[in-house]
């Protein structure tokens, strides 16, 4: 009699073993999807930016003939400095090649940015895709400085 209780009580003790393991698989497998439907999951990816950088050519296009143009082309920015919105450095990005999401904006700067040209730029980055999406962009002057420059006139400048 007392063996066949202990036997009772031991299948009860493996049974709520097994299903504790089965349900906590099922809470770290639910956690770490990748189609999690949570929208502040899906935008910690996702940073405001500043980031500085040389213009690249990523490819070469289609090589037909007459495709000369640069919409024929990839490119993307080697990055020299970048800081997030809080004005923070992050020095992982220096080096990297960022690839332009393809936004009206984006094809704003290829259109009138050569390859090898400094650029700054502001825009949101998938830290993960290493995509850039371009809200606003400046060629770099040889002071450092964007070449939007202020607006105002300084004295001497202008026709007559």
């Amino acid at each position: 009699m007392m063996r066949n209780k202990a036997m009772q009580l031991g299948i009860l003790f493996v049974m709520i073993l097994a299903l504790s393991c089965a349900v906590f698989v099922y809470a770290q497998a639910g956690s770490q999807s990748k189609g999690s439907s949570s929208k502040g999951r899906m935008d910690e990816d996702v940073i405001g930016v500043t980031v500085e950088g040389e213009q690249m050519m990523l490819d070469h296009g289609s090589g037909t003939k007459g495709s000369g143009t640069k919409g024929d082309h990839s490119y993307g920015l080697k990055v020299v400095r970048a800081v997030d919105q809080d004005g923070r450095e992050l020095p992982e990005l220096n080096g990297q090649v960022l690839t332009y999401r393809d936004t009206d904006k984006s094809r704003e700067l290829i259109k009138k940015h050569r390859q090898g040209e400094r650029l700054i730029i502001k825009g949101r980055l998938s830290v993960e895709e290493k995509m850039l999406e371009v809200e606003s962009f400046a060629k770099r002057d040889a002071d450092g400085s964007g070449s939007r420059g202020s607006g105002t006139k300084r004295a001497g400048s202008g026709s007559k």
